[in-house]
């Protein structure tokens, strides 16, 4: 008589090195997804802050009168600063004046800080020039000297987004 058995099933070893197998490729696979999330964060905060300054040149020249952006920065309790960038009706900031708002609260990795003289700029109505000279920087608080500046020129009246020194995040350098 001759017994054979089937078996069902995996054996224990075959378990564990499957498990060891998965786990490996996780390790390798989940720092670099969150890289890859950060640097989408750092892009898109910079395409919308240069989005909204377009926008105010636009609409500043379409509506005919004077449009204002307001860099608002605040610390939170735990620290962490909080940004905004708004684009309003009149020189004084009134809620109800709001057009449109770009915030840092969407961008949680995300740091704003300004090289500009003041919190304020005036788009003008008659050439669409933002009045102010000087650039906005962001970059992620884990890599602060990777840094993406949007420049203002009112001279020329242009705003042009790069990263400074070297080419990061995809945007081209200064």
């Amino acid at each position: 008589m001759n017994k054979t058995s089937v078996s069902c099933g995996f054996s224990l070893l075959e378990v564990m090195l499957t498990i060891i197998l998965f786990s490996v490729l996780l390790a390798i696979a989940v720092p670099q997804y969150h890289i890859r999330i950060m640097t989408e964060e750092i892009k898109n905060a910079a395409s919308e802050t240069e989005g909204i300054i377009l926008h105010a040149k636009s609409l500043a020249l379409s509506a005919g009168e004077p449009l204002w952006l307001d860099i608002l920065r605040t610390e939170t309790a735990d620290q962490s600063p909080r940004w905004r960038v708004i684009l309003h009706h009149n020189r004084h900031f009134l809620p109800q004046d709001v057009i449109q708002e770009v915030s840092g609260d969407f961008y949680p990795d995300v740091v704003l800080s300004s090289g500009l003289i003041t919190p304020q700029i005036r788009i003008d109505h008659l050439t669409g020039r933002p009045e102010a000279n000087g650039s906005l920087q962001l970059f992620l608080r884990r890599s602060p000297e990777k840094i993406v500046k949007i420049l203002i020129s009112y001279g020329a009246g242009r705003v042009r987004t790069c990263s400074a020194g070297e080419a990061y995040y995809g945007f081209p350098a200064c």
